[in-house]
């Protein structure tokens, strides 16, 4: 378990050796969230996809995360609710990882954040925001290891 949770914190770690406008960064982001939070789902279960499990997972450790003062700042998307703002970033996450067009899931995201973001903006404010939420997913990996074993499965 603990040689588990070293390995993701050593992979958020490596991303830093890659710019923050590489699109590696982004996926290795989301390698980190899914290698902590997610199982592989069954073929035949629908239910229970990755994006799924993420979006439940995550909104049950924001929620204990915000006990203590460290949970993951959704303030700048105003009303937007948690679920679709993850949908929108696991939207962008697809369309990188399948070789997609990702100025559409940029420009939803762009459009839910608190007085939007000029073109130029968009990608590099996508990159902190998920990386800090990346660092605040590790932290409760390390503050309750046994419940992030529990919800991977």
């Amino acid at each position: 378990q603990q040689t588990y949770h070293l390995t993701m914190l050593e992979l958020f770690n490596s991303l830093d050796s890659l710019r923050d406008d590489s699109r590696l960064k982004i996926l290795g982001y989301f390698s980190v969230i899914e290698g902590l939070l997610s199982h592989a789902p069954e073929p035949s279960d629908r239910i229970d996809s990755i994006q799924r499990q993420l979006i439940r997972n995550i909104n049950l450790l924001n929620n204990r995360l915000s006990g203590i003062d460290r949970g993951i700042d959704f303030n700048a998307f105003g009303s937007t609710g948690m679920d679709k703002v993850l949908k929108k970033f696991y939207a962008f996450r697809s369309a990188i990882a399948h070789g997609g067009d990702v100025d559409k899931p940029l420009n939803d995201i762009s459009k839910i954040i608190n007085g939007g973001l000029e073109k130029h903006d968009r990608y590099l404010w996508v990159h902190d925001w998920l990386r800090n939420m990346t660092k605040r997913l590790l932290l409760a990996s390390v503050v309750e290891p046994q419940l992030i074993m529990d919800l991977k499965g």
